[in-house]
């Protein structure tokens, strides 16, 4: 039998939409392990279903959240979606792995380069 899966997702208005591919199932979201009420499930187009929930302001706050989507009859975990929020005087964490990213490219490229002058 196949299986649901997330195709993308996106956050509008405070509404979370995910579409789906595979057979239509309950899904529950889980927030810190709670379930969230609210999600609704709609047909979509050609084999495709769409999930949509209100994202509750109390589960909204500084730091990572993460909401995870389960298969309430499997238990599978089907996907999640997260939000980010920060302060000013935070670092962005992103830019700081794009920066470590460009570092460990040059970092790379030089060996690579040491690598082939050996030769």
């Amino acid at each position: 039998m196949s299986e649901a899966k997330l195709i993308d997702g996106r956050l509008q208005a405070g509404v979370w939409t995910g579409r789906f591919t595979g057979p239509r199932t309950d899904v529950e979201v889980l927030h810190d392990g709670e379930p969230i009420s609210g999600a609704e499930v709609s047909d979509a187009s050609s084999g495709e279903w769409t999930l949509s929930i209100q994202v509750p302001m109390e589960r909204l706050g500084d730091g990572v959240q993460v909401f995870i989507l389960r298969d309430t009859r499997s238990g599978q975990i089907l996907g999640h979606f997260t939000l980010t929020a920060e302060t000013g005087d935070h670092a962005d964490l992103r830019a700081e792995v794009d920066l470590l990213r460009a570092e460990l490219d040059l970092l790379r490229r030089a060996f690579r380069r040491l690598l082939t002058k050996g030769d």
